[in-house]
């Protein structure tokens, strides 16, 4: 019987990569890390190209393609990592990074079993890295609260993917499903931005930055559970 595991909706899949992004462009600081990150991003396609490749048959086109991509991605980390003094910025740098790496492992169905929970904790540190940003390098509200509800979108989304994929396999047409999905999460992480705006401006609760980004974060994983 062959496994479902490989078959995610490559729509979800690249929604999630976006949004998961977005959410570390959001919190960037300076055009340095925007710059690595975009080099990476090309690395992450290559990996996940050379990964479905290998659960295609050609295992070592693939396994190459995989290596070069995983190659690029480690050589922006570390050139960026060198080229920022700041202890502030290396802190901010590398949670995110390696995040949308293990994400992308985790869409890519690297390890047959493992891909929610790859999903999972890939997100996990692309959103350590948006808390980090705003705690060590003061980032905007608003840049901060849009990166945390991206974040939480990515991880819905990816969830999507891997559901969807088997349930109905790849070749189903789910792509309205998945606009319909992809747009509703937004929508629900929009109006928890909204809300967590007014509460952080009229500061009504005493809650700093970090925790109430923390708890935008669970708010809109909570109704994203509960609406799937």
């Amino acid at each position: 019987m062959t496994r479902a595991v490989h078959r995610r909706t490559w729509a979800s899949c690249g929604l999630s990569l976006a949004v998961g992004t977005l959410a570390v462009a959001l919190v960037a600081s300076g055009g340095t890390q925007l710059t690595v990150l975009g080099v990476a991003v090309a690395g992450l396609l290559a990996f996940a190209g050379g990964v479905e490749l290998r659960h295609r048959g050609s295992a070592v086109v693939g396994g190459a393609l995989a290596l070069g991509g995983a190659g690029v991605v480690g050589a922006a980390l570390l050139v960026g990592y060198a080229s920022v003094v700041a202890l502030a910025d290396q802190v901010e740098l590398l949670p995110g990074m390696v995040g949308l790496f293990v994400l992308v492992a985790g869409l890519a169905a690297v390890r047959s079993g493992w891909e929610r929970h790859l999903i999972t904790a890939g997100t996990a540190l692309v959103l350590l890295d948006v808390v980090a940003s705003g705690v060590v390098h003061g980032a905007s509200a608003t840049a901060l609260l849009a990166a945390t509800v991206a974040t939480v979108v990515a991880w819905d989304v990816g969830e999507q993917a891997v559901n969807l994929g088997e349930q109905v396999g790849r070749q189903a047409k789910t792509r309205p499903v998945e606009l319909v999905h992809g747009a509703s999460s937004v929508a629900v992480g929009g109006v928890g931005v909204g809300l967590a705006l007014v509460v952080q401006g009229g500061d009504v609760t005493g809650v700093p930055l970090a925790g109430l980004l923390l708890l935008l974060a669970a708010g809109v994983t909570l109704s994203l559970a509960l609406y799937s």
